[in-house]
């Protein structure tokens, strides 16, 4: 979700400076899934990282981004959730 939102911040300004963070983060997000799924049950985990990266998201999408959504797209994010 990091990695989501470094490329929407710098998706105006100069693409190239981006790359490491974005770089960064993808990598620290796989690494902290790969260790909680070492150390527990797979099915829990991937469903509670799914939620979380959905709802973390679009609240981080709607208060930091300022992003906007129609009814039709709430009513899909509702039907994920």
């Amino acid at each position: 979700m990091a990695a989501t939102w470094c490329m929407k911040l710098f998706s105006d300004s100069n693409v190239l400076m981006a790359i490491p963070i974005i770089i960064l983060f993808l990598g620290l997000g796989a690494w902290l899934e790969i260790e909680v799924l070492r150390t527990t049950r797979m099915g829990h985990v991937a469903v509670l990282v799914l939620a979380i990266e959905l709802v973390l998201t679009f609240a981080i999408a709607c208060t930091a981004l300022g992003e906007s959504y129609s009814w039709r797209e709430m009513t899909g994010v509702a039907v994920i959730v």
